[in-house]
């Protein structure tokens, strides 16, 4: 609201999370094996769209960040040596250290792909529509 000039001053401008009780850090919480099969399992299950299975499932299986995977196109990935260049522009701390990231692909994530780039009319692997990529909020709640 600063921004379109309603409001002359930001109330909330000096709080912070540690401020709030609010924690700051790197996370470690990672799923163990018995999470990721019932994870898994209920993907199938599920009454969740085909894309958004194959984006979980490249998530689990890449082990990337979603944003990285959100804004991948289908060049980023090549398919017969088995790699996904994850350009600068996408890549967490890209600018700062200046080298896209390599990731090997196995083969059921390069299937999973193959399906992703049949399914998809767009440039990028996961479109939301048209050339659109698709948008991060939509996976913060799975």
């Amino acid at each position: 609201m600063i921004d379109e000039q309603i409001l002359e001053i930001n109330a909330a401008a000096g709080i912070t999370a540690k401020k709030v009780g609010g924690k700051k850090g790197k996370r470690t919480r990672v799923l163990n094996d018995n999470e990721i099969r019932i994870l898994w399992r209920y993907l199938h299950e599920s009454k969740i769209t085909e894309k958004n299975r194959i984006y979980i499932k490249l998530l689990l299986l890449l082990g990337g960040r979603k944003g990285e995977l959100i804004q991948a196109e289908k060049h980023h990935f090549d398919l017969q040596s088995a790699m996904w260049t994850v350009p600068i522009e996408i890549r967490k701390q890209g600018e700062k250290i200046g080298a896209p990231i390599m990731r090997p692909l196995i083969k059921p994530a390069i299937e999973l792909i193959e399906l992703a780039m049949q399914m998809s009319k767009s440039t990028y692997l996961f479109p939301a529509n048209g050339q659109e990529e698709l948008a991060t909020n939509g996976f913060d709640t799975t």
